[in-house]
């Protein structure tokens, strides 16, 4: 609605989405407070110096564990981004170290400048939030307003000289048309695929073969470590059945949280919104004539959702026939909401002139400020009650269950009859392996496999709001498994590295007959198999029941009629014929042209910058200015692998 309806918790989130934008990964390292002075925290050792200054192991971890808490990169993925993060900390600080010797410099006005671009939100109505908000917003980044604008500054420095070597690249328009051909040039191939499932039904394994790998592969049958659990299962639904809320009780909250169910002064209102911002003195005129043309439709008994659907300029409520709900004091700006509150139901405004507009309004319904009775509320406050009563007699029921379990372990059946609960036996499960009513799930796992035996875990809430309560009933130590234990694991795997074989022996038969016979259909009709045909497809497209065509090359360079391969896809053998080739059709040149203009030259600055970092890193090692600390890099990334 153009803003209509202001709230400052919304400018606070939005700002809040704002600046975590802007705090990408790609500048974590510089949010770390410290950043080339002392170590944080006393750790005194460097992953690197650049001409005097340090980055710490600490700085690095910070940034490592910054990425995790915003979710950035998964926990499991930190192993193989860890040793990435840190070149890229030590390349800013390398790019940071040659802004500084090249004399780029920022003002705190530029930073000051860069900030309001980059967060308008900051300045709602033109008007700055004031300090308080912004120092708010900052703390729940673990950030001073200090630390964020020198982070801002020292941003504004590397984006020059990142601009600096941008600038230096040039596409031309024999280049863009060239790749516009490349991209939209179109082939199609029939081709055989023989792959592992195709010939499966031919391969068989003996017993022999089975005893023979399992004999010679014992060490890769290892069983490690395994439980028998006994589990003690709430189910919500037993505890919902039995839980009443006196009607006392229901009394007392109404009466405890008043406040809650007070409903201010309010109107039901829509509105015919005629758009003013940013247009001409003339324009102005010709909106307000409009609008006053609008407003005597209205009044002469105009169906007002028709007019609103066909005139308004809100596009929050102009499919709505302009209906905007209820509103409240101090939720519009100050025009709209003097008349609309000074309207009775039914009745509708003059032009209203607001900072978006003219606005025609009409309030449909009106109600006074009030406190809702009891009755009114009754339901609601019975679910809230019950809901919380539920949830409260769940954790004191597990809880209770399990403190009499660990005091007698051998008690199982009499609490689980006492408190209602579910028995089950799981006899063997493994670290990974689901367990029942709880699933895979890794706290649980740890907490498990961590007890002794006859030792009994905390509750635990499995799926369906279930709580859980388990015993170690037996360890079973790490073994061999047997050879019939095996057999199934056994047979699946030979089965497959057969089926790999003889599917690469029929690829280089088919290969053989396709050279013999000169004919990529024949040889499949003399050896029974299928040849199928693609539809079109382009360089940057996909083949359809094969994949990307980045692997089928021969598709644009050689003639029709040309066969390829045998080409391998996975454990896969493709032999193929080009049978159709089309060029890019010029007529969409136009309105790719800028687009792939674009896509070039992003990927000739990232190219040419990437080779900007690497020779200035190079440069600055063999000066001895930049000195890089591996042995401490391998411990780092060593602590994410374990």
């Amino acid at each position: 609605m153009f803003d209509l309806f202001r709230s400052r918790d919304k400018v606070i989130k939005y700002l809040l989405s704002a600046f975590l934008l802007l705090v990408a990964f790609s500048m974590v390292g510089y949010l770390i407070p410290g950043y080339g002075g002392a170590p944080l925290g006393g750790d005194e050792t460097a992953v690197a110096e650049i001409g005097g200054r340090k980055l710490y192991d600490l700085e690095v971890r910070k940034a490592i564990q910054a990425g995790l808490r915003g979710r950035q990169v998964p926990p499991e993925m930190i192993p193989f981004y860890a040793p990435q993060i840190i070149e890229q900390m030590i390349n800013e600080r390398v790019l940071e170290y040659q802004a500084d010797k090249m004399g780029f410099r920022v003002t705190d006005q530029e930073t000051a400048s860069a900030i309001r671009e980059a967060l308008p939100q900051l300045f709602p109505d033109g008007k700055f939030i004031g300090n308080d908000a912004y120092a708010s917003m900052l703390a729940q980044q673990d950030l001073s307003i200090g630390e964020f604008e020198q982070t801002m500054a020292r941003q504004l420095k590397l984006n020059r000289i990142r601009n600096m070597v941008a600038q230096s690249v040039v596409v031309t328009a024999a280049e863009v048309e060239k790749e516009f051909k490349r991209r939209n040039e179109k082939a199609a191939i029939e081709y055989v695929r023989i792959s592992p499932e195709t010939v499966k039904a031919a391969v068989t394994v003996s017993e022999a073969e089975m005893r023979d790998y399992y004999e010679k592969n014992k060490a890769s049958f290892q069983v490690p470590e395994r439980r028998a659990l006994k589990l003690l299962v709430l189910e919500p639904a037993r505890i919902e059945a039995s839980v009443q809320v006196p009607e006392e009780r229901i009394e007392r909250a109404y009466n405890q949280e008043k406040d809650r169910f007070r409903v201010a002064e309010r109107v039901a209102a829509r509105h015919i919104l005629l758009n003013t911002t940013e247009k001409s003195e003339d324009e102005e005129k010709k909106i307000r004539a409009k609008a006053e043309d609008l407003l005597k439709k209205v009044k002469a008994g105009g169906d007002f959702a028709a007019l609103a659907r066909a005139n308004s300029d809100d596009p929050g409520s102009k499919e709505k026939g302009g209906d905007l709900g209820w509103i409240v004091r101090g939720q519009t700006v100050p025009e709209f909401e003097q008349a609309a509150f000074s309207l009775k139901p039914g009745q509708i405004s003059d032009l209203i002139k607001t900072q978006y507009g003219y606005h025609i309004i009409q309030v449909q319904q009106k109600e006074e400020a009030r406190l809702k009775p009891l009755a009114e509320v009754r339901g609601e406050l019975l679910d809230e009650l019950r809901k919380q009563a539920v949830a409260d007699q769940i954790v004191k029921t597990i809880e209770d269950a399990g403190r009499e379990w660990r005091k007698n372990p051998q008690a199982w059946a009499e609490i689980a009859r006492k408190y209602s609960l579910q028995v089950t036996d799981v006899e063997k499960v493994g670290r990974g392996e689901p367990v029942p009513e709880i699933g895979v799930n890794r706290d649980f796992e740890e907490t498990v496999f961590a007890l002794k035996k006859g030792e009994v875990s905390q509750p635990f809430q499995a799926p369906g709001e279930h709580q859980v309560i388990a015993m170690v009933t037996d360890i079973i130590p790490p073994s061999t498994a047997s050879f019939e234990d095996s057999k199934t694991r056994i047979r699946d795997y030979l089965s497959n590295e057969k089926a790999k074989e003889l599917a690469k022996a029929r690829s280089a038969e088919f290969e053989a007959k396709v050279k013999e016979l000169g004919d990529l259909r024949k040889a499949a009709q003399a050896m029974k198999l299928e040849v199928k045909t693609t539809p079109e497809f382009t360089r940057v497209g996909a083949v359809e029941g094969l994949g990307s065509a980045d692997s089928l090359p021969d598709a644009f360079t050689k003639p029709v009629g040309t066969i390829f391969g045998p080409i391998q896809f996975g454990d896969a053998y493709v032999m193929g014929r080009v049978s159709a080739r089309k060029d890019a059709d010029n007529a969409e040149f136009i309105s790719q042209a800028k687009a792939i203009r674009e896509d070039l030259r992003a990927r000739r600055v990232r190219e040419r910058t990437a080779l900007f970092e690497e020779g200035l890193r190079k440069h600055l090692e063999a000066e001895k200015i930049l000195k890089v600390n591996q042995d401490v890099i391998k411990r780092i990334t060593a602590n994410y692998r374990s």
